[in-house]
């Protein structure tokens, strides 16, 4: 099953934020190591659209952040964290055969995917007896 399509069902069926977010998270991870072993190898083709598809799920993720009261300063933060991922990616030049830069986001997402997978989730709204 395509990730983000993963993603879309877990967010409707179990309208669990953190499952969802992990899995955005797996995504990108998952292109962006494709990409890299695609550069490291020197196959050429199908290195840009995994590439594509990291860099959509880091815009995902930033244009998703929340910016209200006790949320702004971290909001910003994170923000800031996938800007420089996107400047990053922005200038690989995949010809070159040099995967620095998706290592070293790819590194970045894999630490905030686990850092992520060790929260615990927030409780729900109205979630229990009434």
């Amino acid at each position: 099953m395509n990730m983000l399509k993963a993603y879309e069902q877990t967010n409707r069926t179990t309208a669990n934020p953190k499952q969802a977010l992990l899995l955005l998270y797996d995504y990108a991870i998952t292109n962006l190591a494709q990409c890299e072993y695609i550069v490291l190898n020197r196959q050429g083709r199908g290195a840009y659209e995994h590439l594509v598809k990291a860099q959509k799920v880091i815009t995902g993720l930033a244009n998703g952040l929340s910016y209200e009261g006790k949320l702004k300063e971290i909001s910003a933060r994170f923000f800031s964290l996938y800007q420089y991922m996107m400047v990053k990616l922005s200038r690989i030049n995949l010809e070159e055969g040099d995967p620095s830069a998706l290592i070293e986001v790819r590194g970045m997402m894999e630490e905030l995917r686990e850092s992520w997978g060790k929260t615990q989730p927030a409780p729900m709204a109205n979630a229990g007896p009434q």
